[in-house]
């Protein structure tokens, strides 16, 4: 069955001549170096435009597109294992089993939000994983920032990425790399809320998209070929030089130098206190009324009332 082309939106500011926006309704599989599709046109004129106009080195070279997936990191993650190289890309238009951190469901609606993982090999990686996280927001941030300045887009610890008081999207790195890196690879997962208009259960006052926000639909491909530009070039820059980075990272880190709470994964005491920053290895530094403590994970919560916006 061929896929069916909503009407295009043109958005050059990205070198894109034109949106298009999908929905895949069929098989998309890759050859060594490019994708193809079967009995769609329209799908691989898609590829053609993305494979033109990415940008980078090795992010997101090669590629797949599927339809429908219970989770792109899954699917990355067995690509993977059967030799995908750093850098490789997976997309579902969508996900019936999208998750984030703590096991959450990630929901996406078929056709109108990105949903994709990433392959990142060990030897090509010369900083801390934890780093990697933060960079993937970061980059996720600037892109946004940079397509709608006016928008109150911030980054919620660690990579959360919040519009007002709402989360457009989510990152979520699994990975088993030790410190002596004898782990191959981990797996990067993205999602941002693109053109969603509706969202269920808690998350109708929690979550948001860039179409709720902006009143208008944007284009899926020129985001994530933006995206992955951005996020290229944070990796080489937190492997040359992390002090930099982390001070951009704080200049926009939601909550800085305010109180928060924050809830522990493992069920142990919540911790109340001041962000100070970020160490080097990506934990969040907070002043408690015992003192200077480091956190390695957990969940924010904002001490003015606002809920911890995790979906």
């Amino acid at each position: 069955m061929a896929a069916k082309i909503i009407p295009p939106v043109l958005r050059p500011r990205w070198g894109v001549p034109g949106s298009l926006f999908y929905d895949m309704t069929s098989r998309i599989y890759d050859t060594p170096d490019k994708t193809v599709t079967q009995n769609s046109d329209a799908l691989q004129d898609v590829a053609n435009m993305y494979e033109r106009t990415l940008k980078t080195d090795s992010l997101g070279r090669p590629f797949r597109f599927e339809s429908l997936v219970a989770s792109t990191n899954d699917m990355a993650r067995d690509w993977a294992l059967v030799g995908g190289p750093h850098g490789a890309l997976f997309f579902a238009d969508e996900q019936a089993q999208g998750r984030g951190r703590r096991g959450r469901v990630w929901q996406t609606q078929p056709g109108v939000n990105l949903t994709f993982s990433l392959i990142l090999r060990s030897e090509f990686l010369s900083v801390d994983i934890g780093l990697i996280t933060l960079a993937a927001g970061f980059a996720m941030f600037k892109t946004l920032r940079t397509l709608f300045p006016t928008l109150n887009i911030q980054i919620k610890w660690p990579n959360d990425i919040l519009i007002g008081p709402r989360k457009c999207s989510g990152i979520l790195l699994e990975s088993s790399i030790g410190a002596d890196r004898s782990d191959k690879f981990a797996i990067l997962g993205i999602g941002l809320n693109v053109n969603q208009i509706t969202f269920s259960g808690d998350l109708e006052r929690t979550a948001t998209s860039l179409l709720l926000e902006t009143g208008h639909r944007h284009d899926r491909i020129g985001l994530l070929v933006a995206f992955l530009d951005e996020l290229e070039t944070r990796i080489l820059q937190i492997s040359g030089d992390k002090s930099s980075f982390l001070k951009e990272y704080e200049g926009h880190l939601a909550g800085m130098g305010s109180a928060v709470r924050l809830n522990s994964f493992d069920g142990g005491p919540a911790v109340t206190g001041k962000i100070l920053g970020i160490t080097e290895d990506g934990c969040m530094r907070l002043q408690t009324l015992s003192g200077v403590q480091v956190v390695y994970a957990g969940d924010v919560t904002f001490e003015d009332g606002s809920d911890d916006l995790e979906l």
